[in-house]
Formats: C-alpha cells, structure tokens, sequence
C-alpha cells in the first residue's frame, strides 16, 4: 500500500499486515498502474482529483485517517501582534479551518466525490465492526511509535488530539 514518507502510516499498514510502500506523490498514479503499489490511502476528493479511478478498481471507505486542517504561524511574529491583531488570526484560522472540513464534505459528496467514483470503481463500505478491528490492530502500534518517538510531549499532543477528534467529529 502507497504511504507518505510518514512513520505512522507506515506503522498503520504494517500493522494491519500489509506491506508500506513509501512513495512521494509524483510516483502514486504510475506506481497504481503499474502494480508498483496495489493501493493508496487518501480521500475520496484526491482519489477523484488525481484520477487514481483510472487505475484502481475498488475504493474502501475506512476513514482510518484524519488529517487536520492546522494553521502554523511563527510564535514571535504572532507575540508581536497587538491583542486585537491576535484574535483576528486566530479567528480567521479557525474559520478557514472549518471551511475546508466543510468544502471538503461538498466535494466528496458532490458529482465530482463519490458519486463520480463509484461509477468507476467498487465501493466497499467498510462495517464498524471491521472499523474496530483495524483501530484494535493500529492504534496501539501507533501509539508505541509515539511514545518512542516524542516521548511524553507526543503521547500528550495525541491524546489531545484523539480527544478533540472524538469531539468534533
């Protein structure tokens, strides 16, 4: 399966008994069409955006992975600003956040999302009992990899993060 060059989605697949293939985003379609890589994990609207329909046959709804929409700014220039100037970033973060969870809910539904793909290829949605299981194989291992990785600082941002995910999906 294609990953990002990214440890945890490497310890994702490995962990489910499937075999990495690290590939930068350039290779993905030649690497699918030529059995380089016998999948890819993304969503649905870069499945349909890079034509990955083309030379896939089965699209497997997991959601396995969620990708944040995160805002990094320079600390110092954002201490620099006077506190009105601050909370208007901030705003303007959270609000261009929200849009893109949004527009990305649009497009995934919309004739250019899954609609368009499932025409194309065979849509497996995958049951909340298969779900539970892929959580029960690749959390753990993930985790461990955190926690060696970043040590208790890592450990803390993933739990915040599970926490926030589990409260505003």
């Amino acid at each position: 399966i294609r990953t990002m060059t990214l440890p945890t989605h490497e310890t994702i697949i490995s962990s489910l008994g499937g075999s990495p293939t690290p590939l930068p985003w350039a290779e993905v379609y030649t690497a699918l069409q030529t059995g380089v890589a016998d999948g890819q994990m993304n969503p649905v609207p870069i499945i349909g955006f890079a034509k990955f329909d083309e030379v896939q046959k089965y699209l497997s709804l997991t959601n396995h992975v969620i990708t944040p929409y995160v805002w990094f700014m320079n600390k110092e220039f954002l201490d620099g600003l006077s506190a009105e100037h601050r909370a208007l970033v901030t705003w303007a973060a959270d609000v261009a956040t929200e849009a893109g969870r949004a527009m990305s809910r649009v497009i995934e539904a919309s004739d250019k999302g899954l609609p368009r793909l499932a025409k194309k290829m065979e849509v497996n949605a995958v049951s909340a009992a298969e779900l539970a299981k892929f959580a029960a194989a690749s959390q753990p291992a993930v985790r461990k990899l955190i926690e060696e990785k970043l040590g208790q600082e890592g450990t803390d941002m993933l739990n915040a993060m599970l926490a926030s995910i589990k409260d505003n999906m």
